[in-house]
Formats: structure tokens, sequence, C-alpha cells
């Protein structure tokens, strides 16, 4: 819980180069994430429990990197392929064992029917499943965790 509770703090995510914050765990404080790649997504804290050692986060804001034409209309590319973005992350003791929980729920970045490839489920979840598996792999890593087991279970 020490190395994930300051929601200004995501140094121990190897995606994430920078964070700019409040400098608070208070609901309503915001962030912004300097991606590696150099994009920015922006989030605001939704909840936070110190003593369930957890907090709930959700993306308000992403950059693009770009734009792809789709059924004759320009379509951004978000540095992130989803849409209404909002995860957990929960610390808790199994056993004399950390379990770190990540879960995140989101929809696929293009709304409408037929999305193109980058804008799909399949390019969602696994723009997702890789975030949440770098990090939880760095976080054990970090937390002196040779053996650790990360699982990602997407469920539709």
């Amino acid at each position: 819980w020490d190395l994930i509770k300051n929601y200004d703090d995501m140094s121990w995510h190897p995606g994430i180069k920078s964070v700019k914050g409040s400098g608070s765990n208070d609901k309503g404080a915001v962030r912004t994430l300097t991606l590696a790649n150099g994009g920015t997504i922006t989030e605001e804290l939704k909840a936070y429990d110190a003593a369930k050692m957890s907090y709930k986060y959700k993306i308000t804001e992403m950059s693009n990197t770009g734009t792809i034409k789709h059924a004759g209309q320009d379509e951004p590319l978000p540095v992130l392929p989803v849409g209404n973005y909002a995860a957990e992350l929960q610390v808790s003791d199994k056993g004399g064992k950390t379990e770190v929980e990540w879960v995140a729920t989101y929809y696929r970045a293009y709304v409408n029917n037929n999305p193109p490839a980058e804008l799909n489920e399949e390019a969602a979840d696994k723009a997702v499943s890789g975030v949440l598996k770098t990090g939880l792999e760095a976080l054990a890593k970090k937390a002196g965790s040779a053996a650790a087991h990360v699982e990602i279970d997407i469920k539709r």
C-alpha cells in the first residue's frame, strides 16, 4: 500500500514518465499523467479509503496520437483507445501475502457500429491489459516480490 497510496505518485509504473497533481488524496483531486510515449491522460480521484487501502479514479481527458480515416470521417486516435474508463486499485492481505487488485471498466473508443481496428474492443482490451500487466509486474518487482503472479481477466 505504501507504494501506491499517494494518488499523485505513479513512479512505480514504467509507462508513466511523470505526474502533475494537486498533491492530495481527497475526492476530486486531479492528476495528469505524461506517458513514456509523450501522450497525456488526466484523471480524477472519485474515492479514497486509506483504511481499506483502495482508491477509485476516472479518466476525464486524453491526448490523441493522430487521426485515421474511417467511413469518410477523420477519427481521433486517443493515447488509450477507450472511452468512459474508470478503475479501482485495492491492496489486501491474503494469508500473509499482499494482493493488489486493479479493476478497470471501459468502453471501446469508437462508439458507433463497425469500429476501425484501432478503436475496437480488441484494441481497447489489449491496451488496458498492457497498462495493468506492466504496472502490476513493476509494482511487484519494486516491492521485492520475485514470485509475483499477474492475472488479467477480461469480462464482457
